[in-house]
């Protein structure tokens, strides 16, 4: 049952991925001793493209519904930006949250909050783009 997995990528640690809404790229966190960065690769396979994207040690990448924006965790906070990783923009300094996923019909994100011995969720609303 099920079918044997395709290499489309091979980096040093690779972590979060999110297919575009699109299905033809898929966007992801890569992890190497000097810590991570953001880097996306057609689904067909091929190059890894990394976006120079604003935050130290970005993760838990995650495509806007249009795929015209993305958002990250980074050691200083939650951003968005656009597809490309340019015009960053800051949204929170709480570093402690983490997995953004973005809401389909609202501008929001969903984000994971860990709360003294839990784990919250919460939105954050995004700021016209």
């Amino acid at each position: 049952p099920g079918s044997r997995p395709v290499q489309i990528a091979k980096a040093s640690g690779i972590e979060g991925p999110s297919v575009s809404p699109k299905g033809d790229v898929v966007l992801f966190a890569e992890q190497s001793t000097g810590g991570s960065t953001l880097a996306w690769v057609s689904l067909a396979g091929g190059t890894i493209t990394t976006l120079h994207v604003i935050g130290t040690n970005p993760l838990d990448p995650s495509f806007s519904p249009t795929g015209n924006s993305i958002a990250y965790m980074a050691a200083d906070g939650l951003y968005v930006a656009n597809a490309t990783g340019t015009q960053a923009q800051r949204l929170s300094t709480d570093a402690t949250l983490a997995t953004p996923h973005w809401n389909p019909v609202q501008p929001q994100l969903v984000v994971t909050a860990p709360r003294g011995t839990g784990t919250d969720l919460a939105l954050i609303a995004l700021p016209a783009r």
